[in-house]
């Protein structure tokens, strides 16, 4: 059985491939002997030879592999498919609380650009089996959608910080948690104290000084730009306020150093001072050694990582 058309969508034959059909049936053609006939009429007919034929048997399900969506040879594709969906999602979550307030949900924009991600998720466009061209226009495609949700993200966020009270001693910033489970975790943000200063301060809602390190500040537009260990609720925000401060608030970082060792609350790093190999990565969560042990010149087992020292 030969089937033919054109692609694997159930296109069509063209009339070259009828022309060369008439040929091979032709009387004088001597092989192959070819009929036009239908797949119920090929198994019908197999199924009187199977007694005396040995036919494979394949006891799994009927899907071409390449097509799974585990593996793919467009990385970047996939990576920007799924940033993509992150960033949809996050655009319908605040959209809806935004709707709360009286912003018109953005339901046109959302369909749209739903249904031109989910173009990319076509099985010869996310694993990667189509062609160079495929890939130039999924780029375009999902940057545009990106485009569109993150300005239906803006505005929804814009909407609801506007309800927000943020009255208190420093600039306010708003940290916002798309999840539904509450989060800690480092983030860098920006504030644009009211005048010079070289240290600032950051507190929480309730005044309480919050574990933040200063990167940089502009002497110009008193921008800061600084880490912050911020904690917030599921489906939620958090406020923080930052402030000018006269010197940096002790013990912030949470980071303890001495001559050959590294630690913070997590993890606790020992370097050879003559070597600069990592000896031991031990995990305070777990109290475990995350190093396997190695063998050394003197034949003896130790754990050592060594590279490049930045």
């Amino acid at each position: 059985m030969h089937l033919y058309g054109v692609g694997d969508h159930g296109g069509r034959p063209t009339r070259t491939m009828l022309d060369s059909a008439g040929r091979l049936r032709a009387p004088g053609t001597v092989f192959p002997n070819l009929q036009f006939s239908s797949a119920t009429a090929f198994f019908e007919d197999l199924e009187k030879k199977l007694p005396t034929m040995t036919v494979p048997v394949w006891k799994d399900e009927l899907y071409f592999q390449y097509h799974r969506g585990v593996f793919t040879t467009q990385a970047h594709t996939k990576q920007r498919i799924r940033r993509t969906e992150e960033t949809l999602l996050n655009a319908e979550r605040f959209s809806s609380f935004a709707f709360l307030f009286g912003r018109p949900y953005p339901q046109d924009e959302m369909e749209r650009d739903w249904k031109r991600l989910l173009f990319d998720h076509f099985h010869d466009i996310m694993p990667g089996s189509g062609i160079a061209v495929n890939y130039l226009d999924a780029k375009r495609n999902l940057e545009d959608v990106q485009r569109s949700g993150r300005e239906i993200i803006e505005g929804s966020l814009g909407e609801i910080a506007a309800r927000v009270n943020t009255q208190g001693e420093g600039v306010p910033v708003l940290i916002f948690n798309s999840l539904s489970w509450p989060r800690r975790e480092m983030i860098e943000a920006e504030a644009q104290v009211p005048g010079p200063t070289r240290q600032i301060q950051v507190v929480d809602a309730k005044g309480t000084p919050a574990r933040a390190e200063l990167l940089s500040i502009d002497s110009t537009t008193h921008r800061t730009r600084f880490l912050l260990l911020a904690d917030f609720p599921a489906m939620g925000y958090s406020t923080y306020f930052v402030r000018a401060a006269t010197a940096a608030t002790p013990g912030q970082s949470g980071v303890k150093a001495t001559a050959d060792t590294l630690e913070n609350e997590f993890v606790r790093l020992t370097v050879d001072a003559q070597s600069g190999c990592s000896t031991s990565l031990f995990d305070k969560q777990s109290q475990a050694e995350a190093l396997a042990p190695a063998e050394t010149d003197t034949g003896g087992p130790t754990n050592s990582v060594c590279g490049n020292l930045l």
